[in-house]
């Protein structure tokens, strides 16, 4: 708690799923920041977007979630683009990257979607999200108070990016449905080989808060990679509280290699 700090993040680009992709396949890992941003403008390759706004994004969204503090994230979303990864997958791996990289974004898909889910809600509204940052607020996770317009604003990329990674469908304006959201095969076996390279336990991984963010615990995490054994990315063993993981590949790059083999083709 001590650690997190609630910023307007979000403000500058929620899931930008279009945007990310796009950006992946002009990029090469032997990019500097400097030339990549540079060429992405002078080769107008978000042609949508200002030239201020193309800025914004490489230096303020995709650097922070994809390059730094190592260009692993952007190497491994696009070798699974070249394999032809669905929108899903990807989407299921850039929400991890875009909460991992945003204290509130991470807490807002934590703590309000998967607690509203699991009461049953079948709606979330605006005022469902204020009162999130009012509570924050209260907690001393935003130390100098948003104004009223500000936080609208926040609220609305909350909510913009919960319905981006498939969380929320609005059907209608004003209306956001929760939906029946569930991580695929691909997030669940790219988070667990990331966790690991990490260097953590095996049980450590299996307990992390980011499978929180697919709404998976501990045991739902066990019954998710039990069910990928088959593939041969893993092996488990299980009793009781201990767990034991049998990993196939020694780096991510050799993982995410097997995964796109293996789940993808």
């Amino acid at each position: 708690m001590n650690n997190k700090r609630y910023t307007i993040s979000i403000c500058k680009g929620a899931g930008l799923l279009d945007e990310t992709r796009t950006l992946l396949e002009s990029w090469v890992p032997s990019d500097s920041l400097n030339s990549f941003s540079e060429r992405v403008q002078s080769t107008g390759v978000l042609s949508k977007c200002t030239a201020y706004r193309t800025r914004d994004i490489v230096r303020r969204v995709f650097a922070r979630r994809y390059l730094r503090p190592s260009s692993m994230p952007a190497r491994s979303l696009k070798q699974l683009l070249a394999a032809g990864c669905s929108q899903r997958d990807f989407s299921d791996i850039v929400m991890l990257y875009a909460c991992r990289n945003d204290d509130l974004l991470y807490d807002f898909v934590r703590d309000f979607f998967w607690r509203a889910r699991n009461d049953g809600k079948l709606v979330v509204t605006m005022d469902d999200a204020r009162a999130f940052l009012d509570d924050a607020s209260r907690a001393g996770l935003i130390p100098t108070p948003w104004s009223p317009a500000v936080q609208i604003k926040i609220a609305r990329g909350l909510l913009g990016a919960l319905r981006e990674f498939g969380m929320i469908e609005e059907h209608k304006r004003g209306l956001r449905e929760i939906a029946s959201y569930r991580p695929t095969d691909i997030a669940v076996a790219y988070l667990a080989y990331d966790l690991h390279s990490l260097g953590l336990s095996d049980g450590a991984v299996c307990s992390h808060d980011d499978w929180m963010l697919y709404g998976l615990n501990r045991n739902t995490v066990i019954s998710r990679l039990e069910d990928l054994q088959d593939r041969g990315l893993f092996a488990m063993q299980h009793a009781g509280s201990v767990v034991t993981i049998t990993w196939q590949f020694g780096s991510m790059e050799e993982a995410i290699d097997a995964i796109a083999e293996r789940l993808i083709r």
